[in-house]
C-alpha cells in the first residue's frame, strides 16, 4: 500500500466497498447514505470518526473528510475519501482507514507513515543527498590511495552480476527470518513496524471479534454431559410417534395404520379355541388348566381329613357334627328356661352362656350381640371373641324377667358388625315359668 510522508497534509486514499450479501461491488453510496460511517486509526491509538462531506466530483480539489464514488460503471465499488490532516500527523508508524454500513462491507486500507516523500522526483525527498555522495567519494578515494590500490585494475577485476544472481540473493534475503529486535531505522525494523501496524489495524477495521473461549468450553462441557437415550426411551419415542407422519408405502407406519384391531369377542374366541396341548408350560395358565382338567374331584375328599383348621375343608367337616353347648339355665339342646322375677347375671354365675365347642361360629370380634324373643331385645356379649371356642353371654335382670310373659316362645341370638354383616348364632325356645 502507498506510503505517506509523516506530517504531510491534503492526503487522499481509495476504499473498496462490497455488498455484504454476495460480495459484489456496492454502488450508489454517497457521503450522506443512511448507516454509512468512516473512521481512521493511527498505530497504537483508537479509531477516530470521519464526519463525511460531499465532493463536487471524483477529481475535485482535496477537502478534508470529502467522500465520492469514483465511477459506478467503470470502477464499481471504488470510493475516494480525503483524509483529515490529523490522520497523517507525525508520531505514528501507519494509519488505517475503514468504515461500516448497512448491507455493505468496507475493505480497510493501511498507509505506512514514513520519513520521506515517496512521490518526490529526486532522492525520495531525502535532504543533502549530494553532499553525502561527495563525502563518500572523497573518503573512499583517500582510503584506496593510501592503500596503494590500483582502482582501474580493481574495477576491471569485478564481474558484472547477472539478473539470476541478483534474484537469488534477493530471495535468500526475503527467506531470512526477521530478528526479534532489529536495528532501529534498518529495513528489518521498518518492515516489522509496518507488519505489526498492518495486522492490528486490519483486525480493528474489519470488526474482528475474538473467539469466546469460555463459551466454547461451556458448550463442550454441556455436550459431554448429555446422556445417550436408553433403549426404553427410544422404544417409548417410537411407539408414541404419530402415525400420520409415517404413512409411506411399504413402511411399518402404513401397515399399522391399515391394520384393523380385532374385537374383544374375537380375541376371547381365539383364546378359548386355542388347543390346550400347545400351552402346557410350567406356571402358565395353559399348564394350570391342563392340570386342573386331570385332577380328581375335590368334593370326593374326606372332610375335615388333612385340611388345616380354618380352611373350607375343615369347616365343611363340621357340618352335621357341630355343637353349641348351653350352660344352665340353658339346656343342652339350646332351649332356655327362666323363672319370672329372677336375675341371671354374670356376678352370680347365672348368665345365659352359649359355648361354641367345635368352632363353627364366625369371629365375634367387634360384633354387637343381642337375644330377641317376643319382639324384645336383650344385650349380649362375647368374653373371648376370636377364640377357637368362643363364648356368648346374655344377662337378664330381675326387672327384665318380671316383664316377660310366662309361657314358651322362640328366641334367637344374633351378631351384627359395623360393616353390615349379620349372623344368627343360636336359636331355640325360651320358656318363662311363673314365680312359685
Amino acid at each position: 500500500m502507498r506510503a505517506i510522508k509523516s506530517g504531510s497534509v491534503d492526503q487522499s486514499t481509495e476504499l473498496r466497498i462490497l455488498n455484504s450479501a454476495d460480495g459484489t461491488p456496492a454502488t450508489g453510496l454517497a457521503w450522506n447514505t443512511a448507516g454509512l460511517s468512516m473512521a481512521y486509526r493511527r498505530t497504537g491509538g483508537l479509531a477516530t470518526a470521519i464526519a463525511l462531506a460531499d465532493l463536487a466530483g471524483a477529481d475535485a480539489a482535496h477537502a478534508d473528510s470529502g467522500f465520492k464514488e469514483i465511477d459506478a460503471a467503470k470502477i464499481p465499488g471504488q470510493y475516494r475519501i480525503d483524509l483529515p490532516d490529523a490522520a497523517c500527523a507525525g508520531g505514528a508508524a501507519s494509519v488505517t482507514v475503514g468504515g461500516a454500513g448497512t448491507g455493505v462491507v468496507v475493505m480497510p486500507v493501511t498507509h505506512p507513515l514514513v520519513a520521506y516523500d515517496a512521490a518526490a522526483a529526486a532522492d525520495l525527498g531525502l535532504t543533502d543527498f549530494a553532499s553525502i555522495i561527495g563525502f563518500l567519494d572523497t573518503e573512499i578515494a583517500a582510503i584506496l590511495q593510501a592503500a596503494g590500490t590500483d582502482i582501474p585494475a580493481l574495477i576491471g577485476a569485478l564481474n558484472d552480476l547477472d539478473a539470476a544472481t541478483v534474484l537469488a540473493q534477493a530471495l535468500a534475503a526475503l527467506d531470512t527470518a526477521l530478528p526479534a529486535n532489529p536495528t532501529a531505522g534498518s529495513v528489518n525494523d521498518r518492515i516489522k513496524a509496518f507488519l505489526d501496524a498492518a495486522v492490528s489495524s486490519r483486525l480493528a477495521a474489519a470488526g474482528y471479534t475474538a473467539p469466546d473461549n469460555a463459551g466454547i468450553a461451556a458448550n463442550g462441557a454441556a455436550i459431554a454431559a448429555l446422556n445417550d437415550p436408553t433403549a426404553a426411551a427410544v422404544a417409548d419415542a417410537v411407539w408414541d410417534e404419530a402415525l400420520a407422519g409415517h404413512a409411506g408405502a411399504g413402511t411399518a407406519g402404513a401397515a399399522l395404520a391399515a391394520a384393523n384391531a380385532p374385537t374383544a369377542a374375537a380375541v376371547a374366541d381365539a383364546v378359548w379355541d386355542e388347543a390346550s396341548a400347545d400351552h402346557g408350560g410350567a406356571a402358565t395358565m395353559g399348564g394350570k388348566l391342563n392340570a386342573a382338567g386331570g385332577a380328581a374331584d375335590p368334593l370326593g375328599n374326606a372332610v375335615p381329613g388333612a385340611y388345616p383348621p380354618g380352611s373350607a375343608g375343615a369347616k365343611l367337616g363340621l357340618l352335621g357334627t357341630g355343637k353349641v353347648v348351653a350352660i344352665a339355665p340353658v339346656a343342652l339342646g339350646g332351649d332356655v328356661t327362666v323363672t319370672r322375677g329372677d336375675s341371671y347375671l354374670a356376678a352370680g354365675g347365672r348368665q345365659l352362656r352359649f359355648t361354641d365347642t367345635d368352632g363353627v361360629l364366625p369371629d365375634l370380634t367387634g360384633a354387637t350381640i343381642e337375644l330377641r324373643s317376643r319382639g324384645v331385645s336383650y344385650d349380649g356379649s362375647s368374653p373371648n371373641p376370636g377364640n377357637p371356642q368362643q363364648l356368648v353371654d346374655v344377662e337378664l335382670s330381675a326387672a327384665e324377667t318380671t316383664a316377660m310373659r310366662t309361657g314358651r316362645a322362640p328366641f334367637a341370638v344374633r351378631a351384627e358388625w359395623v360393616d353390615g354383616r349379620v349372623a344368627t348364632l343360636v336359636f331355640g325356645d325360651l320358656t318363662v315359668d311363673p314365680a312359685p
